[in-house]
Protein backbone atom coordinates (compact mmCIF):
# COMPACT_ATOMS: atom_id res chain seq x y z
CA UNK A 1 0.00 0.00 0.00
CA UNK A 2 1.30 3.47 -0.80
CA UNK A 3 2.77 5.09 2.31
CA UNK A 4 0.96 8.40 1.85
CA UNK A 5 -2.41 6.71 1.35
CA UNK A 6 -1.73 4.34 4.26
CA UNK A 7 -0.81 7.23 6.55
CA UNK A 8 -3.93 9.18 5.51
CA UNK A 9 -6.17 6.18 6.17
CA UNK A 10 -4.55 5.53 9.56
CA UNK A 11 -5.01 9.19 10.47
CA UNK A 12 -8.69 9.03 9.60
CA UNK A 13 -9.25 5.85 11.62
CA UNK A 14 -7.46 7.31 14.64
CA UNK A 15 -9.54 10.48 14.55
CA UNK A 16 -12.77 8.50 14.21
CA UNK A 17 -11.94 6.61 17.39
CA UNK A 18 -10.74 9.58 19.46
CA UNK A 19 -12.68 12.63 18.32
CA UNK A 20 -15.65 11.00 16.57
CA UNK A 21 -15.34 13.26 13.56
CA UNK A 22 -17.66 12.71 10.62
CA UNK A 23 -16.20 10.33 8.04
CA UNK A 24 -17.31 9.23 4.61
CA UNK A 25 -19.11 6.22 6.03
CA UNK A 26 -21.88 8.21 7.64
CA UNK A 27 -25.39 6.88 8.00
CA UNK A 28 -26.82 8.84 5.09
CA UNK A 29 -25.38 10.11 1.82
CA UNK A 30 -24.29 13.66 2.60
CA UNK A 31 -25.99 16.32 0.48
CA UNK A 32 -23.47 18.99 1.52
CA UNK A 33 -20.70 19.85 -0.92
CA UNK A 34 -17.44 19.30 0.93
CA UNK A 35 -14.24 20.28 -0.87
CA UNK A 36 -11.36 18.19 0.46
CA UNK A 37 -8.17 19.46 -1.11
CA UNK A 38 -5.04 17.33 -1.22
CA UNK A 39 -1.72 19.12 -1.53
CA UNK A 40 -0.02 18.65 -4.88
CA UNK A 41 3.08 17.13 -3.30
CA UNK A 42 0.84 14.49 -1.72
CA UNK A 43 -0.94 13.63 -4.96
CA UNK A 44 2.08 13.62 -7.25
CA UNK A 45 3.70 10.44 -5.86
CA UNK A 46 0.49 8.45 -5.74
CA UNK A 47 -1.23 9.53 -8.97
CA UNK A 48 -3.88 6.88 -9.54
CA UNK A 49 -4.12 5.37 -6.07
CA UNK A 50 -7.40 5.65 -4.20
CA UNK A 51 -7.47 8.23 -1.42
CA UNK A 52 -9.82 8.13 1.54
CA UNK A 53 -12.44 10.87 1.56
CA UNK A 54 -11.62 13.42 4.23
CA UNK A 55 -14.04 14.83 6.70
CA UNK A 56 -14.93 18.49 6.34
CA UNK A 57 -12.65 19.48 9.21
CA UNK A 58 -9.63 17.82 7.55
CA UNK A 59 -9.80 20.03 4.49
CA UNK A 60 -6.43 21.17 3.17
CA UNK A 61 -6.79 24.50 1.38
CA UNK A 62 -5.04 24.49 -1.97
CA UNK A 63 -5.35 28.30 -2.10
CA UNK A 64 -3.17 28.68 1.00
CA UNK A 65 0.56 28.12 1.10
CA UNK A 66 3.30 28.62 3.70
CA UNK A 67 3.17 32.38 3.17
CA UNK A 68 -0.57 32.57 3.79
CA UNK A 69 -2.52 33.08 7.03
CA UNK A 70 -1.33 30.74 9.77
CA UNK A 71 -4.64 29.21 10.76
CA UNK A 72 -4.62 25.61 12.05
CA UNK A 73 -7.03 23.04 10.65
CA UNK A 74 -9.36 22.60 13.62
CA UNK A 75 -11.73 19.79 14.46
CA UNK A 76 -15.33 20.18 15.53
CA UNK A 77 -14.22 19.56 19.10
CA UNK A 78 -12.22 22.73 19.52
CA UNK A 79 -12.81 24.91 16.47
CA UNK A 80 -13.31 28.61 17.14
CA UNK A 81 -16.85 29.37 16.06
CA UNK A 82 -18.06 32.90 16.55
CA UNK A 83 -20.33 35.42 14.91
CA UNK A 84 -17.96 38.18 15.98
CA UNK A 85 -15.90 39.86 13.25
CA UNK A 86 -12.29 38.82 12.82
CA UNK A 87 -9.64 40.89 14.61
CA UNK A 88 -8.33 43.66 12.38
CA UNK A 89 -4.96 41.99 11.78
CA UNK A 90 -6.62 38.74 10.72
CA UNK A 91 -9.06 40.51 8.42
CA UNK A 92 -6.18 42.37 6.77
CA UNK A 93 -4.35 39.07 6.31
CA UNK A 94 -7.48 37.40 4.95
CA UNK A 95 -8.01 40.25 2.48
CA UNK A 96 -4.42 39.88 1.25
CA UNK A 97 -4.87 36.13 0.94
CA UNK A 98 -8.04 36.54 -1.14
CA UNK A 99 -6.28 39.04 -3.38
CA UNK A 100 -3.37 36.62 -3.77
CA UNK A 101 -5.78 33.85 -4.73
CA UNK A 102 -7.51 36.08 -7.29
CA UNK A 103 -4.19 37.12 -8.82
CA UNK A 104 -3.20 33.46 -8.99
CA UNK A 105 -6.44 32.77 -10.88
CA UNK A 106 -5.33 35.13 -13.66
CA UNK A 107 -1.93 33.48 -14.10
CA UNK A 108 -2.16 31.57 -17.36
CA UNK A 109 -5.93 31.97 -17.38
CA UNK A 110 -7.94 32.34 -20.57
CA UNK A 111 -11.01 33.43 -18.57
CA UNK A 112 -9.79 35.87 -15.93
CA UNK A 113 -7.89 38.49 -17.89
CA UNK A 114 -6.59 41.73 -16.41
CA UNK A 115 -9.54 43.60 -17.90
CA UNK A 116 -11.99 41.18 -16.26
CA UNK A 117 -10.43 41.11 -12.81
CA UNK A 118 -12.44 42.52 -9.92
CA UNK A 119 -9.12 43.78 -8.54
CA UNK A 120 -8.43 45.93 -11.60
CA UNK A 121 -9.05 49.66 -11.20
CA UNK A 122 -11.01 49.83 -14.46
CA UNK A 123 -13.64 47.55 -12.94
CA UNK A 124 -14.41 49.66 -9.88
CA UNK A 125 -17.69 50.54 -11.59
CA UNK A 126 -18.80 47.09 -10.47
CA UNK A 127 -18.35 48.10 -6.84
CA UNK A 128 -21.24 48.89 -4.53
CA UNK A 129 -20.98 50.17 -1.00
CA UNK A 130 -23.05 48.49 1.74
CA UNK A 131 -25.09 51.70 1.92
CA UNK A 132 -26.16 51.25 -1.72
CA UNK A 133 -27.88 47.93 -1.03
CA UNK A 134 -30.78 47.26 1.30
CA UNK A 135 -30.88 43.67 2.53
CA UNK A 136 -34.15 41.82 3.00
CA UNK A 137 -35.15 38.33 4.17
CA UNK A 138 -32.88 35.30 3.91
CA UNK A 139 -33.48 33.31 0.71
CA UNK A 140 -31.13 30.43 1.43
CA UNK A 141 -27.97 29.27 3.17
CA UNK A 142 -25.10 26.99 2.22
CA UNK A 143 -21.99 25.59 3.87
CA UNK A 144 -20.13 28.90 3.78
CA UNK A 145 -22.54 31.63 2.70
CA UNK A 146 -26.08 32.86 2.97
CA UNK A 147 -28.22 34.68 0.40
CA UNK A 148 -30.60 37.52 1.20
CA UNK A 149 -33.04 39.39 -0.97
CA UNK A 150 -31.60 42.80 -1.78
CA UNK A 151 -32.56 45.99 -3.54
CA UNK A 152 -30.69 49.06 -4.73
CA UNK A 153 -31.55 52.05 -2.57
CA UNK A 154 -31.12 54.46 -5.50
CA UNK A 155 -31.30 53.36 -9.15
CA UNK A 156 -29.48 56.52 -10.23
CA UNK A 157 -26.35 55.70 -8.22
CA UNK A 158 -23.34 56.92 -10.18
CA UNK A 159 -20.63 57.21 -7.53
CA UNK A 160 -20.29 53.54 -6.69
CA UNK A 161 -21.70 51.66 -9.67
CA UNK A 162 -22.07 52.19 -13.38
CA UNK A 163 -25.32 51.99 -15.30
CA UNK A 164 -23.52 49.27 -17.23
CA UNK A 165 -24.16 47.02 -14.25
CA UNK A 166 -27.91 47.56 -14.53
CA UNK A 167 -28.45 46.91 -18.19
CA UNK A 168 -30.38 44.01 -19.61
CA UNK A 169 -28.29 40.91 -20.23
CA UNK A 170 -28.77 40.86 -23.99
CA UNK A 171 -32.55 40.63 -23.53
CA UNK A 172 -31.90 36.88 -23.03
CA UNK A 173 -31.37 36.78 -26.80
CA UNK A 174 -28.40 34.44 -27.01
CA UNK A 175 -29.14 31.41 -29.15
CA UNK A 176 -27.69 28.43 -27.30
CA UNK A 177 -29.21 25.82 -29.62
CA UNK A 178 -25.98 24.25 -30.69
CA UNK A 179 -23.58 27.20 -30.36
CA UNK A 180 -22.82 28.35 -26.85
CA UNK A 181 -19.15 29.18 -26.85
CA UNK A 182 -18.25 32.77 -27.60
CA UNK A 183 -21.34 34.82 -28.29
CA UNK A 184 -21.17 37.06 -25.23
CA UNK A 185 -18.06 37.75 -23.20
CA UNK A 186 -18.62 41.08 -21.46
CA UNK A 187 -19.72 39.54 -18.18
CA UNK A 188 -23.10 38.21 -17.17
CA UNK A 189 -25.01 41.39 -16.31
CA UNK A 190 -28.70 41.74 -15.56
CA UNK A 191 -31.00 44.72 -15.48
CA UNK A 192 -32.51 46.20 -12.35
CA UNK A 193 -36.07 44.98 -12.62
CA UNK A 194 -38.61 42.58 -11.13
CA UNK A 195 -39.48 44.99 -8.32
CA UNK A 196 -35.84 46.08 -7.96
CA UNK A 197 -34.91 42.82 -6.20
CA UNK A 198 -31.56 41.13 -6.42
CA UNK A 199 -29.82 38.47 -4.35
CA UNK A 200 -27.03 39.42 -1.96
CA UNK A 201 -24.58 36.61 -1.20
CA UNK A 202 -22.41 37.01 1.91
CA UNK A 203 -20.09 34.88 4.00
CA UNK A 204 -21.71 33.37 7.08
CA UNK A 205 -20.41 34.83 10.34
CA UNK A 206 -20.83 31.67 12.44
CA UNK A 207 -17.92 29.81 10.83
CA UNK A 208 -14.79 28.50 12.49
CA UNK A 209 -11.59 30.32 11.56
CA UNK A 210 -10.49 27.68 9.06
CA UNK A 211 -13.90 27.48 7.37
CA UNK A 212 -14.10 31.28 7.23
CA UNK A 213 -10.80 31.39 5.35
CA UNK A 214 -11.95 28.75 2.89
CA UNK A 215 -15.37 30.36 2.48
CA UNK A 216 -13.95 33.85 1.90
CA UNK A 217 -11.68 32.56 -0.86
CA UNK A 218 -14.50 30.56 -2.47
CA UNK A 219 -16.78 33.62 -2.44
CA UNK A 220 -14.10 35.84 -3.98
CA UNK A 221 -13.36 33.26 -6.68
CA UNK A 222 -17.06 32.86 -7.45
CA UNK A 223 -17.42 36.63 -7.88
CA UNK A 224 -14.44 36.65 -10.21
CA UNK A 225 -15.78 33.85 -12.38
CA UNK A 226 -19.26 35.38 -12.57
CA UNK A 227 -17.78 38.68 -13.67
CA UNK A 228 -15.72 37.05 -16.42
CA UNK A 229 -18.34 34.61 -17.73
CA UNK A 230 -21.51 35.22 -19.69
CA UNK A 231 -24.31 32.81 -20.56
CA UNK A 232 -28.13 33.11 -20.43
CA UNK A 233 -28.39 30.00 -18.27
CA UNK A 234 -25.76 31.02 -15.72
CA UNK A 235 -26.97 33.33 -12.95
CA UNK A 236 -26.53 37.01 -13.76
CA UNK A 237 -23.82 39.09 -12.07
CA UNK A 238 -24.26 42.74 -11.11
CA UNK A 239 -21.37 43.65 -8.88
CA UNK A 240 -19.62 43.25 -5.56
CA UNK A 241 -19.52 45.18 -2.31
CA UNK A 242 -16.34 46.03 -0.40
CA UNK A 243 -13.03 44.28 -0.96
CA UNK A 244 -12.73 40.47 -1.20
CA UNK A 245 -11.81 38.98 2.16
CA UNK A 246 -13.29 41.79 4.25
CA UNK A 247 -16.21 41.09 6.58
CA UNK A 248 -18.61 43.19 4.49
CA UNK A 249 -17.77 41.62 1.12
CA UNK A 250 -20.79 40.48 -0.88
CA UNK A 251 -21.82 39.53 -4.41
CA UNK A 252 -24.86 41.14 -6.00
CA UNK A 253 -26.46 38.65 -8.37
CA UNK A 254 -29.71 37.93 -10.13
CA UNK A 255 -32.44 36.78 -7.77
CA UNK A 256 -33.74 33.25 -8.33
CA UNK A 257 -37.20 32.44 -7.01
CA UNK A 258 -36.92 28.67 -6.67
CA UNK A 259 -34.52 25.78 -7.14
CA UNK A 260 -34.74 22.74 -9.36
CA UNK A 261 -35.10 20.69 -6.17
CA UNK A 262 -38.42 22.34 -5.34
CA UNK A 263 -39.53 22.19 -8.98
CA UNK A 264 -38.89 18.43 -9.14
CA UNK A 265 -40.92 17.98 -5.94
CA UNK A 266 -43.77 19.91 -7.59
CA UNK A 267 -43.61 17.73 -10.70
CA UNK A 268 -43.80 14.64 -8.53
CA UNK A 269 -46.79 15.97 -6.59
CA UNK A 270 -48.62 16.84 -9.82
CA UNK A 271 -47.54 13.80 -11.85
CA UNK A 272 -51.01 12.23 -11.84
CA UNK A 273 -52.48 15.30 -13.53
CA UNK A 274 -49.76 16.17 -16.03
CA UNK A 275 -49.50 15.10 -19.67
CA UNK A 276 -46.52 12.71 -19.67
CA UNK A 277 -45.31 13.51 -23.19
CA UNK A 278 -45.55 17.27 -22.67
CA UNK A 279 -43.78 16.91 -19.34
CA UNK A 280 -40.94 14.91 -20.88
CA UNK A 281 -40.43 17.57 -23.55
CA UNK A 282 -40.35 20.27 -20.88
CA UNK A 283 -37.78 18.32 -18.86
CA UNK A 284 -35.59 17.64 -21.90
CA UNK A 285 -35.74 21.35 -22.74
CA UNK A 286 -34.55 22.24 -19.23
CA UNK A 287 -31.82 19.60 -19.47
CA UNK A 288 -30.73 21.04 -22.81
CA UNK A 289 -30.36 24.49 -21.26
CA UNK A 290 -28.34 23.11 -18.34
CA UNK A 291 -26.19 21.23 -20.87
CA UNK A 292 -25.66 24.46 -22.82
CA UNK A 293 -24.39 26.19 -19.67
CA UNK A 294 -22.00 23.32 -18.87
CA UNK A 295 -20.89 23.16 -22.51
CA UNK A 296 -20.10 26.86 -22.34
CA UNK A 297 -18.02 26.38 -19.18
CA UNK A 298 -16.22 23.41 -20.73
CA UNK A 299 -15.46 25.47 -23.85
CA UNK A 300 -13.57 27.76 -21.48
CA UNK A 301 -11.77 24.71 -20.06
CA UNK A 302 -13.63 25.18 -16.80
CA UNK A 303 -15.11 22.41 -14.65
CA UNK A 304 -18.17 23.11 -12.50
CA UNK A 305 -17.70 20.21 -10.00
CA UNK A 306 -20.94 20.49 -8.01
CA UNK A 307 -23.90 19.92 -10.32
CA UNK A 308 -27.05 19.02 -8.37
CA UNK A 309 -30.66 20.27 -8.26
CA UNK A 310 -29.87 22.55 -5.31
CA UNK A 311 -27.49 24.51 -7.58
CA UNK A 312 -29.95 25.04 -10.42
CA UNK A 313 -32.69 27.65 -10.10
CA UNK A 314 -35.34 29.68 -11.89
CA UNK A 315 -35.67 33.45 -12.09
CA UNK A 316 -38.92 35.42 -12.07
CA UNK A 317 -39.33 34.90 -15.82
CA UNK A 318 -39.03 31.13 -15.44
CA UNK A 319 -35.58 30.94 -17.05
CA UNK A 320 -33.45 28.10 -15.72
CA UNK A 321 -30.06 29.12 -14.34
CA UNK A 322 -26.92 27.42 -13.07
CA UNK A 323 -25.62 29.13 -9.93
CA UNK A 324 -23.10 28.76 -7.10
CA UNK A 325 -19.73 28.61 -8.85
CA UNK A 326 -17.83 28.39 -5.57
CA UNK A 327 -16.24 25.03 -6.45
CA UNK A 328 -15.73 25.76 -10.16
CA UNK A 329 -12.16 25.49 -11.39
CA UNK A 330 -10.30 26.48 -14.53
CA UNK A 331 -8.22 23.56 -15.78
CA UNK A 332 -4.70 24.82 -16.39
CA UNK A 333 -1.73 23.02 -17.90
CA UNK A 334 0.28 23.08 -14.67
CA UNK A 335 -2.25 20.64 -13.16
CA UNK A 336 -2.61 18.45 -16.24
CA UNK A 337 -1.17 14.92 -16.18
CA UNK A 338 -2.76 13.74 -19.41
CA UNK A 339 -6.00 14.16 -21.35
CA UNK A 340 -8.95 14.67 -18.97
CA UNK A 341 -6.76 13.94 -15.95
CA UNK A 342 -5.83 16.85 -13.72
CA UNK A 343 -4.47 17.20 -10.21
CA UNK A 344 -7.54 18.59 -8.48
CA UNK A 345 -9.03 18.58 -5.03
CA UNK A 346 -11.78 16.19 -4.08
CA UNK A 347 -14.80 18.48 -4.36
CA UNK A 348 -18.53 18.20 -4.86
CA UNK A 349 -21.51 16.41 -3.37
CA UNK A 350 -21.10 12.67 -2.79
CA UNK A 351 -24.38 11.57 -4.32
CA UNK A 352 -23.56 13.18 -7.67
CA UNK A 353 -19.80 12.53 -7.82
CA UNK A 354 -18.23 10.63 -10.68
CA UNK A 355 -16.40 7.40 -9.71
CA UNK A 356 -12.97 8.89 -10.39
CA UNK A 357 -13.72 11.84 -8.11
CA UNK A 358 -15.20 9.74 -5.31
CA UNK A 359 -12.19 7.42 -5.34
CA UNK A 360 -9.68 10.29 -5.19
CA UNK A 361 -8.21 9.77 -8.64
CA UNK A 362 -7.24 12.39 -11.19
CA UNK A 363 -10.21 13.77 -13.10
CA UNK A 364 -11.37 16.38 -15.59
CA UNK A 365 -14.38 17.63 -17.55
CA UNK A 366 -16.05 14.18 -17.92
CA UNK A 367 -16.77 14.30 -14.17
CA UNK A 368 -19.34 17.02 -14.88
CA UNK A 369 -20.91 14.83 -17.55
CA UNK A 370 -21.45 12.04 -15.04
CA UNK A 371 -23.13 14.44 -12.61
CA UNK A 372 -25.30 15.78 -15.43
CA UNK A 373 -26.59 12.30 -16.27
CA UNK A 374 -27.57 11.69 -12.65
CA UNK A 375 -29.32 15.06 -12.52
CA UNK A 376 -31.07 14.36 -15.84
CA UNK A 377 -32.25 10.99 -14.49
CA UNK A 378 -33.57 12.72 -11.37
CA UNK A 379 -35.52 15.20 -13.50
CA UNK A 380 -36.99 12.47 -15.70
CA UNK A 381 -38.05 10.26 -12.78
CA UNK A 382 -38.77 12.93 -10.16
CA UNK A 383 -36.81 10.79 -7.74
CA UNK A 384 -33.48 10.95 -5.90
CA UNK A 385 -30.62 8.81 -7.26
CA UNK A 386 -29.29 6.21 -4.80
CA UNK A 387 -31.89 7.24 -2.21
CA UNK A 388 -31.98 3.74 -0.67
CA UNK A 389 -28.20 3.56 -0.17
CA UNK A 390 -26.15 4.89 2.71
CA UNK A 391 -22.73 6.37 1.98
CA UNK A 392 -20.84 3.06 2.37
CA UNK A 393 -23.23 1.23 0.05
CA UNK A 394 -23.18 4.08 -2.45
CA UNK A 395 -19.39 4.16 -2.56
CA UNK A 396 -19.03 0.40 -2.95
CA UNK A 397 -21.85 0.20 -5.46
CA UNK A 398 -20.49 2.99 -7.62
CA UNK A 399 -16.84 1.94 -7.54
CA UNK A 400 -17.04 -1.87 -7.37
CA UNK A 401 -20.34 -2.84 -8.99
CA UNK A 402 -20.88 0.19 -11.25
CA UNK A 403 -24.34 0.69 -9.77
CA UNK A 404 -26.61 3.14 -11.59
CA UNK A 405 -30.24 4.15 -11.04
CA UNK A 406 -32.73 2.11 -13.05
CA UNK A 407 -34.15 3.93 -16.06
CA UNK A 408 -37.89 3.61 -16.59
CA UNK A 409 -39.11 1.85 -19.74
CA UNK A 410 -41.34 4.86 -20.35
CA UNK A 411 -38.34 7.09 -21.07
CA UNK A 412 -37.80 7.53 -24.85
CA UNK A 413 -34.94 5.40 -26.14
CA UNK A 414 -33.00 8.38 -27.54
CA UNK A 415 -33.10 10.12 -24.16
CA UNK A 416 -32.23 6.91 -22.34
CA UNK A 417 -29.16 6.50 -24.56
CA UNK A 418 -27.93 10.01 -23.72
CA UNK A 419 -28.27 9.35 -19.99
CA UNK A 420 -26.39 6.05 -20.23
CA UNK A 421 -23.60 7.49 -22.38
CA UNK A 422 -23.16 10.28 -19.86
CA UNK A 423 -22.66 8.06 -16.83
CA UNK A 424 -20.29 5.51 -18.35
CA UNK A 425 -17.84 4.27 -15.73
CA UNK A 426 -14.74 5.17 -17.74
CA UNK A 427 -14.45 8.93 -18.33
CA UNK A 428 -13.15 8.47 -21.89
CA UNK A 429 -16.35 6.66 -22.88
CA UNK A 430 -18.65 9.47 -21.75
CA UNK A 431 -20.19 11.92 -24.16
CA UNK A 432 -18.83 15.45 -24.15
CA UNK A 433 -21.23 18.10 -22.90
CA UNK A 434 -21.21 19.81 -26.29
CA UNK A 435 -22.37 16.53 -27.85
CA UNK A 436 -25.09 16.09 -25.22
CA UNK A 437 -26.22 19.66 -25.90
CA UNK A 438 -26.37 18.89 -29.63
CA UNK A 439 -28.23 15.59 -29.20
CA UNK A 440 -30.82 17.14 -26.91
CA UNK A 441 -31.30 19.98 -29.39
CA UNK A 442 -31.84 17.46 -32.18
CA UNK A 443 -34.32 15.51 -30.04
CA UNK A 444 -36.32 18.66 -29.30
CA UNK A 445 -36.46 19.68 -32.96
CA UNK A 446 -36.87 16.35 -34.71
Amino acid sequence: MNLVASHSRHKLEKRENTEKTVSVEMEEVDETAVPCNIRQEQIAPIRQSSLPICSEEETLFEELDDAAISMPILTQTHARTSSAPLPEDREVALKKNCERSLRRMSMGSNIVTKEKSILHESNHSYRFSPQDVEEGPVLGQGSFAYVRQGSIRNIDIQSSCSSRNLRNHGEESMDCDGNSEDEMDDGTLTELNQGNYYAVKKLRQDLSDSRRVHGAIDLAREAQFLMALSHPHIVGFNGVGNDPGTSGFFILIEKLNKTLTSEIALWRAQSAYLDKNAMNIKIVDYAHKIASALSYLHSKNMIYRDLKPDNVGFNAKGDIKLFDLGLAKELLDDRKVKEDEFILSLAGTGRYMAPEVLSGKLYGLPADTFSFSLLFWQMLHQDTPFKDLNARQHRRGLLMWKTRPKISKKIPSAVKKIVKKGWEHKPKKRLRMKNIERLLHEYLHE
